[in-house]
């Protein structure tokens, strides 16, 4: 039976697939096809001039050619007319003085004489290759034309953000239409379904888990309330037996739990999605929100309070995910992984961050606003083989810096202009370009260990990657 949602399954492969046509072009594949263009051309040249019966083309210093013209020429024949109808007239022979041997008949040749081809420019063991070389010349000044365009667009074109293709919030997941609402069948749920989550005093901890194909979005806010938080679920789909197939878990385990199941099944052309507001009470501390559902979290515009720890995991993997922060949500300690998709905005570093796309190819532009405090807040990211990274460190009040950052061979941009940085810099990696002043530039620098500022400094960053990285200081 076909997954539910699927078109949002095809909608990831396209934009994943690769060109075919691309990586068959190669340079040799090139040159052969040329090759095969050149022939056809001269074959056509041929046929053009044996259709017209043209003379046959000579090169002045073909021996070859001119002693096959003079032995037709001066062939024997009984009657002298026989050469003069077949178009040819014998000259006597002329001895030039001093040298006997410089006969040159005139010769004045059949009109019907076949399409003779030119000769080869070049040689290769033993076999003619004029046709190669000119293809290869063809094709390594078609390759220069494009490496020097390549390089101009390289040279004029800005590094790009990552962003190019991120889907738009919300309305990227589709199914706005659909008509029939989950919830209470007595009840209008136009507006969605309201959940009641009691706050235990000893954990102040809430559990949200969304599992299932539907896909959907959920908006981060806060509510007046002291020990209760609010979740308003609207979910719909355009086939109304799927309705059956979703349950609502608001059972406590420890502190409050709540879990949303859809099916992994449907139609073709069946869709389902959902849209939740959790509106979270002061005494909130620990919130954590796992899904395996495409899902794009937001944090609203206007809401702003504080928590100890969060932890977000968005497992599906397909580009639609989105985690879209703001700093005035914070946590002091954030914990956020991302298999694929989009991880976009700004961080409240307080005590630690770790940011994780590594199981993955998602693809993170975040900044990282460091809050008041003394001590050195942690930041550890870690990116996967593919993606992209891109991380800028504000640290207006000058707090150390202790950051690492790893990736398994994505791209890594890190701005640390805005960071005060003042340290050394331990790096490895197969490549590494950097903006601002650096002491002792480069990995294997005979002078020492690269720094900014001074090389005793209470700042750290430490960079690993197989793949290449760029830094701004």
């Amino acid at each position: 039976m076909p997954r539910l949602n699927s078109n949002l399954t095809q909608r990831d492969a396209r934009q994943n697939g690769n060109g075919g046509l691309a990586k068959h072009l190669t340079f040799w594949n090139l040159v052969v096809g040329t090759m095969g263009v050149l022939a056809l051309k001269e074959r056509w040249e041929e046929y053009q001039a044996n259709k017209k019966g043209s003379a046959p083309k000579l090169a002045s210093d073909d021996p070859e050619a001119a002693a096959g013209l003079l032995a037709r020429a001066t062939a024997y024949r009984d009657d002298p007319t026989e050469a003069a109808a077949g178009g040819i007239l014998e000259d006597p022979i002329r001895l030039s003085s001093g040298n006997p041997d410089s006969r040159a008949p005139s010769v004045v040749p059949d009109s019907r004489e076949p399409y003779r081809r030119k000769r080869n420019c070049c040689g290769c063991c033993g076999g003619k290759c004029a046709l190669f070389c000119k293809a290869l010349g063809i094709v390594v000044l078609l390759y220069t034309i494009y490496g020097a365009y390549k390089l101009i667009s390289w040279a004029t074109t800005p590094d790009p953000t990552g962003l190019e293709d991120m889907p738009e919030y919300s309305t990227s997941l589709g199914c706005l239409d659909g008509k029939y609402i989950f919830g209470p069948s007595s009840e209008n749920n136009a507006d969605g379904v309201s959940y009641t989550l009691p706050i235990d005093s000893k954990t102040a901890a809430l559990h949200l888990d969304f599992t299932g194909a539907a896909a959907g979005t959920i908006l981060l806010t806060q509510t007046d309330s002291t020990d209760t938080a609010e979740l308003t679920l609207k979910l719909r789909t355009n086939e109304e037996a799927l309705l059956a197939k979703v349950s609502v878990d608001a059972g406590s385990t420890g502190g409050a739990f709540w879990k949303l199941a859809t099916p992994t099944e449907g139609d073709e052309r069946s869709c389902m999605r959902f849209d939740a507001i959790l509106r979270t009470p002061k005494t909130l501390r620990n919130l954590t929100l796992s899904s395996t559902s495409i899902t794009q979290l937001k944090y609203f515009e206007d809401a702003s309070f504080d928590l100890t720890a969060l932890d977000v995991f968005l497992a599906a993997r397909s580009n639609l995910n989105m985690f879209l922060p703001h700093e005035q949500i914070g946590a002091d300690y954030t914990k956020v992984e991302l298999r694929r998709g989009y991880a976009v905005g700004k961080v409240s570093l307080r005590k630690s961050a770790k940011i994780s796309t590594a199981r993955g190819d998602g693809i993170a532009k975040l900044e990282f606003v460091v809050a008041d405090g003394e001590d050195a807040p942690e930041l550890s990211t870690n990116t996967g083989l593919s993606g992209q990274a891109d991380f800028t460190y504000m640290n207006p009040d000058g707090r150390p810096v202790h950051a690492e950052h790893a990736s398994a061979g994505a791209q890594l941009y890190l701005r640390y202009a805005g960071a005060r940085f003042n340290g050394p810099i331990d790096i490895q990696a197969s490549g590494w370009s950097s903006r601002g002043h650096v002491e002792n530039f480069g990995m294997h620098n005979p002078k020492g260990t690269p720094f900014v500022g001074s090389e005793d400094g209470p700042d750290r960053l430490k960079i690993r990657t197989p793949g290449s990285v760029k830094t701004w200081f």
